[in-house]
C-alpha cells in the first residue's frame, strides 16, 4: 500500500515537473516574441493565429491551470503527511512519558531501548571513566 501511495506521488511530481517544463518554455517563447525590434524603424507585425493554434493554445493554457492545481495537490499531500507524523511522534512521546511514570524512570537517569522496550539506566560519569579504563 506503501510504496503504491510512494509511487502514484512520484508519478504526480514527474507529470507536474514535465508541465512546469512546458510552461517554462512556452513562458521563454512568448517573450522571444514580445521582445523589441530590432531596428526602431520596424513596426511590429500582428500575429494572427489559425483555428487550430488557438485551440492548441488554449489546450495548453488548461494544462498549465492544471499542473498548477496538481502542484498544489502534491504540496497538500506533503503538509498532511508531515502533520500525520508529527501527530504520530507526539502520541509516541505521550505513550513514552506514561510508561515512564508507571516504572518510575526519570528522563535524567533512563533511557528507552526500543529494541528491548525496556528503560536502561544511563551510566554515571565514574561508571563510564571505569569502562574506559578496563577497556586499556
Amino acid at each position: 500500500m506503501g510504496e503504491f501511495v510512494e509511487s502514484e506521488r512520484n508519478q504526480r511530481k514527474e507529470n507536474a515537473m514535465k508541465k512546469l517544463i512546458l510552461i517554462l518554455f512556452l513562458v521563454f517563447a512568448v517573450s522571444g516574441f514580445a521582445q523589441e525590434p530590432a531596428e526602431p524603424t520596424e513596426e511590429p507585425k500582428a500575429v494572427e493565429l489559425t483555428e487550430l493554434e488557438s485551440a492548441k493554445l488554449s489546450v495548453l493554457i488548461k494544462d498549465v491551470q492544471l499542473s498548477q492545481l496538481q502542484i498544489q495537490i502534491v504540496q497538500s499531500q506533503y503538509q498532511t503527511a508531515v502533520g500525520q507524523r508529527d501527530a504520530r511522534q507526539a502520541r509516541l512521546n505521550a505513550l513514552l512519558d506514561g510508561f515512564r511514570e508507571l516504572h518510575s524512570a526519570p528522563t535524567d537517569k533512563f533511557t528507552f531501548d526500543a529494541v528491548k522496550m525496556v528503560f536502561v539506566p544511563i551510566p554515571q560519569e565514574s561508571e563510564r571513566e571505569e569502562a574506559k579504563t578496563e577497556k586499556d
